[in-house]
């Protein structure tokens, strides 16, 4: 499957639970799609958010730079996300990018630490 193929409802849930477990249970989102799927889930969106979601390459280097984790849903996000999340074989694959994750000012729990691979 695609990343781009995860549904919205799908790939909320995945960020509740990322959410949740950084602690703050909020997200900053700018797509409407997402919007809508993370505030059926109860997750709060604020654009003050420490977490970010973001598929543009260029909004997630300048709020990155700001020290916010950024979270995308795009491989080709690999490399300017903190967190990348993709689906492979009906289960969610986490990849952290190491130095983008040392930026950001949110503090990723041990067990999203331990369920994703690092690059």
């Amino acid at each position: 499957m695609q990343a781009e193929d995860l549904s919205s409802d799908t790939l909320a849930t995945y960020l509740k639970v990322l959410a949740t477990s950084c602690g703050t249970g909020r997200i900053c989102c700018n797509d409407a799609a997402m919007k809508a799927a993370m505030e059926s889930k109860g997750v709060s969106v604020d654009a003050n958010a420490p977490i970010v979601f973001s598929n543009t390459p260029g909004q997630a280097k300048a709020l990155g730079s700001m020290g916010r984790l950024i979270v995308s849903s795009r491989r080709e996000m690999l490399g300017s996300a903190s967190i990348v999340i993709l689906e492979g074989g009906g289960k969610p694959k986490f990849f952290i990018h190491s130095a983008n994750l040392r930026k950001s000012h949110t503090q990723v729990s041990d067990a999203i630490m331990k369920i994703s691979e690092k690059i």
